[in-house]
């Protein structure tokens, strides 16, 4: 979309993993705003997937990464498949022990109809990336 939109002339400000707008947006001489919408369902999957990704698993051999601590190696989100988060906090327990690091098990305790429905909705905001309402992008316009 980026590119696409230069070849236009078209400026182009990109907030990833989550909102960052400037007063430019509202105050400055922005016409339009265009908002690209991934599919709720793809996106919560690819998060769930992503995450697990990065946090090192019971025999894995990739180097492990801990936050705050390593300093010789990458990060894990730029070399997932030589590095991981070594550390054990709620994230990769929630994905790697009680989800089994399967997006579906948590997918079905979010339906209001589930026993866990309570537990899985704040659970879900452990995960990064899946963390965010699109009210919590918005809020700016919202409001």
């Amino acid at each position: 979309v980026e590119f696409i939109l230069g070849d236009y002339r078209v400026s182009f400000h990109r907030n990833h993993p989550g909102p960052n707008f400037d007063s430019k947006l509202l105050e400055g001489p922005t016409t339009t705003l265009l908002i690209n919408i991934r599919d709720p369902v793809d996106r919560f999957v690819s998060a769930f997937n992503w995450r697990s990704l990065l946090h090192c698993g019971h025999r894995d051999k990739r180097k492990k990464f801990f936050i705050g601590k390593t300093k010789h190696i990458l990060h894990p989100s730029l070399q997932p498949n030589e590095v991981c988060f070594g550390d054990q906090d709620e994230e990769k327990l929630l994905l790697h022990d009680e989800m089994k690091y399967d997006p579906n098990v948590l997918a079905e305790a979010l339906c209001e109809d589930s026993p866990g429905y309570d537990s899985a909705s704040t659970k879900v905001k452990l995960i990064h990336h899946a963390n965010l309402a699109l009210t919590d992008w918005f809020d700016f316009v919202i409001n």
